[in-house]
C-alpha cells in the first residue's frame, strides 16, 4: 500500500478515531485552563489574603488605618459557649449540620441525591476538612499591628454561642456570637428557607474597629467516591464576560483578586457551592490544600490529597446593608457582610431560579449550539413521552438519523458512483506512481482524477457527508452524558444502571463494534485497494476494544449503537436503490424497456 493513495474515507475515518481517542484523553484529564483574563477587565490585582490554615505562622505586621484608630481598645465582655454542640438545619433539599466551634458546616447533605456507594451525598469531606479546615470559616484580612494568624486560629476555633434548640425550623434564621478577651468580636447568622440558596451574615471588629474578612469553603467539594473525585473539583469566579475556571493543579499558593464578579465558588462535576455577593467590587481568594487520607488497609501510609478552597469577601466601602451601624465608613474595611450561598445540583432549572442564574455552571462546551439543544430535547421526551432517559435517547437518536437520511442518502449515492469510477482512478494513479509526491506531474495526475469525477457527476468529498455529520453529534451526546445531571444515575434496562457510567459487561460496545463492522461492510468505498479495505474494515473492531479499555458513559454507547442499526437499515435501502438504478441502466443499455 503506497502511503500516498489513502483514500478520503480512510482519512476521515481515521480522523474519526483520533478524535474519539482524543475524546477519551479529555475523560481522562478534566483539568480545563483557566481562560487569560481579558485584556481590559474591571479587576485589580492585590497581595493575596492569606487563607492559611491556623497553624501557619503569623502574618507580618502592617500599619493599618482602621486599627491605628482603635489605639486604645474599648472593654469588651467576653462571650463563648462552654462545650461543642451541633445544629441541625432542614428542609426538603438539603440537611446541614452546624458546629458552634467555629460556627462552621461539619456536614451538608442534598437529600434527593446518593453518592456513588448508594448513600446519601454529603458535599464535605469530612477527612479533608477536618484537617485543613471546614466550610464557612472565617478568613481574616490584612491588619496591622496585630496577630492575624492568631486571631484566625481564635475564630475558628472558638465556642461560639448558639441557640438553645438544636433544630432550627425552616423558614429560620441560625445565629452565632462571640466575642474574645483580645477583643475579636463575631456574629454569624444564616437564614434558611426552602429553596437551594441560604443567606449568610458576618461581623467582625477588633476592638469595636472593623476587621476586613471573608467567608470560605475549604476542604474539597462534592460526591467524594465518585471516580477521580479529587481530579473533577475546580473553582470558578464569574467575570463580567465569561466564567473563569480553575483546576486543582493551577491552583498552589493562596491568590487574591479584587474586581467585579457576579458570583465565585467550588465545583465537582455534577454539584457547586456558590457565594452570591451583593453588587460591588468583591475580593476572591483561591488556594490549595493538601490532606491526607485514611489508608486503604491497617499500617499503610496513605499519599497526600490536594484539597481545594475558595473565599470571598466584600472589598472596602461601606458594610453590609444590613448592618449599616457597624460598618467603618466610606473607604474602611466592611465589618458586615450579607451573602448568599448556593449548594446543590448542577439542574439547568434550580440554577436558572438563582439571581443571578447560575446556568452557565453546566459547560456544554465546542458543541453547545447542538449538546444544549439536544439534552432539552431529550428531557422533554423524558417529561412528555417515555419516563426513562435511555429510550428518550433512543426515539432521538432514530430522530436525528431520519433527519439527515435525505443528506446521507446524497452522500451514499455519491460514494457508489466513486465507487464505480475508482477502476478508472486506480488506472490513472498507477501511471503515475512512478514520480514522486512533489513531482510537478503530480499534479496532471489530479486534474486527470477531477476530470473523471467531473464527468461522472461526482462530488469527491460527498462520500465523507455521512461520517462528518457524526462527529458533532458524538461530542454533543458525549457532553450531555457528562455533565448533565439528569443523567447521572439514569437508569435505561436491566444490567444498565446509571446512562453516565460505562457499561459493567461491555455489552454496548461489543454490539456496537459489531454492528459497526457489518454497516461498514455494507457501505460502498471509493477505494480498490484491499489493503485499505482491510484497514477500514478492522476499524470497528480496533474502536471497540479501545471502548472496552477505555470505557465510556453506556449512554454514549446507546446512542452509536442505534445509529448504527438504523444505519444499517437505510444502507440497506439505499444500496437495493442503487441496485434497480443498475439494472435499469443496464437494460437501457440493451435496447429493453426499464420495468
Amino acid at each position: 500500500m503506497n502511503g500516498d493513495k489513502f483514500s478520503s474515507e480512510l482519512r476521515l475515518l481515521l480522523a474519526f478515531a483520533l478524535s474519539v481517542v482524543a475524546m477519551l484523553i479529555m475523560q481522562r484529564w478534566m483539568a480545563r485552563r483557566l481562560p487569560p483574563p481579558p485584556a481590559k477587565a474591571p479587576t485589580t490585582m492585590t497581595q493575596p489574603v492569606v487563607p492559611a490554615p491556623i497553624e501557619s505562622g503569623p502574618a507580618k505586621p502592617q500599619p493599618s488605618a482602621s486599627l491605628r484608630s482603635a489605639a486604645k481598645p474599648a472593654p469588651v465582655e467576653v462571650k463563648a459557649a462552654t462545650a461543642e454542640q451541633e445544629i441541625v438545619a432542614e428542609n426538603t433539599l438539603y440537611r446541614v449540620v452546624f458546629s458552634n466551634r467555629g460556627a462552621v458546616v461539619k456536614s451538608w447533605v442534598l437529600k434527593q441525591y446518593a453518592d456513588e456507594s448508594g448513600s446519601p451525598l454529603d458535599v464535605v469531606h469530612p477527612a479533608a476538612s477536618s484537617q485543613v479546615g471546614f466550610p464557612l470559616r472565617l478568613v481574616l484580612g490584612e491588619a496591622g499591628g496585630v496577630d492575624v494568624a492568631a486571631l484566625q486560629k481564635e475564630v475558628n476555633e472558638a465556642l461560639f454561642v448558639g441557640p438553645a434548640s438544636k433544630k432550627v425550623s425552616i423558614p429560620g434564621t441560625l445565629a452565632f456570637e462571640y466575642a474574645g478577651k483580645s477583643g475579636l468580636a463575631v456574629k454569624k447568622r444564616f437564614r434558611f428557607d426552602e429553596s437551594y440558596v441560604v443567606q449568610l451574615e458576618t461581623i467582625v471588629t477588633l476592638n469595636g474597629a472593623p476587621l476586613a474578612h471573608s467567608i470560605s469553603w475549604q476542604g474539597g467539594f462534592g460526591d467524594k467516591t465518585a471516580f477521580q473525585a479529587l481530579e473533577q473539583v475546580q473553582v470558578f469566579r464569574r467575570a463580567p464576560n465569561e466564567v473563569q475556571r480553575l483546576a486543582h493543579k493551577k491552583v498552589s499558593a493562596p491568590k487574591s483578586e479584587v474586581g467585579s464578579f457576579a458570583y465565585a465558588g467550588i465545583e465537582d462535576l455534577y454539584f457547586a457551592a456558590v457565594f452570591l455577593p451583593p453588587p460591588g467590587a468583591v475580593r476572591i481568594t483561591e488556594w490549595k490544600d493538601e490532606f491526607e487520607p485514611a489508608p486503604a488497609k491497617p499500617g499503610e501510609k496513605a499519599s497526600k490529597q490536594p484539597a481545594l478552597g475558595i473565599a470571598l469577601g466584600v472589598a472596602g466601602g461601606e458594610g453590609g446593608p444590613d448592618r449599616p451601624e457597624a460598618s467603618g465608613g466610606a473607604g474602611a474595611p466592611p465589618a458586615a457582610q450579607s451573602l448568599g450561598l448556593f449548594v446543590g445540583p448542577k439542574d439547568l432549572d434550580a440554577l436558572g431560579a438563582v439571581k443571578p442564574p447560575l446556568s452557565e455552571l453546566v459547560d456544554f462546551g465546542w458543541f453547545a449550539v447542538i449538546a444544549k439543544p439536544l439534552f432539552l430535547g431529550i428531557k422533554w421526551l423524558y417529561h412528555n413521552v417515555v419516563a426513562n432517559y435511555g429510550w428518550a435517547i433512543v426515539i432521538m437518536t432514530i430522530g436525528i438519523n431520519m433527519a439527515l437520511f435525505p443528506l446521507k442518502l446524497k452522500g451514499m449515492q455519491s460514494a457508489q458512483k466513486m465507487q464505480k469510477a475508482a477502476p478508472e482512478v486506480r488506472s490513472i494513479q498507477d501511471r503515475y506512481k512512478k514520480f514522486k509526491f512533489n513531482d510537478p506531474r503530480k499534479q496532471e495526475m489530479q486534474k486527470e482524477i477531477m476530470a473523471v469525477y467531473k464527468r461522472q457527476g461526482i462530488n469527491p468529498l460527498g462520500g465523507c457527508l455521512p461520517m462528518l455529520l457524526q462527529i458533532p453529534f458524538l461530542y454533543a451526546f458525549y457532553k450531555v452524558l457528562s455533565i448533565t445531571i439528569e443523567m447521572r444515575h439514569a437508569r435505561w434496562l436491566g444490567w444498565i444502571k446509571d446512562l453516565s457510567a460505562r457499561d459493567p459487561y461491555y455489552v454496548l460496545p461489543i454490539l456496537m463494534a459489531v454492528t459497526m463492522y457489518f454497516l461498514q461492510k455494507m457501505t460502498p468505498t471509493a477505494t480498490a485497494d484491499p489493503a485499505q479495505q482491510r484497514m477500514m474494515n478492522m476499524m470497528p473492531i480496533m474502536l471497540g476494544g479501545m471502548f472496552v479499555v477505555f470505557p465510556v458513559s453506556s449512554g454514549l454507547m446507546l446512542y452509536w449503537l442505534v445509529g448504527n442499526i438504523i444505519g444499517i437499515g437505510q444502507q440497506w435501502f439505499i444500496n437495493r436503490l442503487g441496485a434497480k438504478e443498475a439494472e435499469r441502466d443496464a437494460q437501457k443499455r440493451r435496447g429493453r424497456p426499464p420495468r
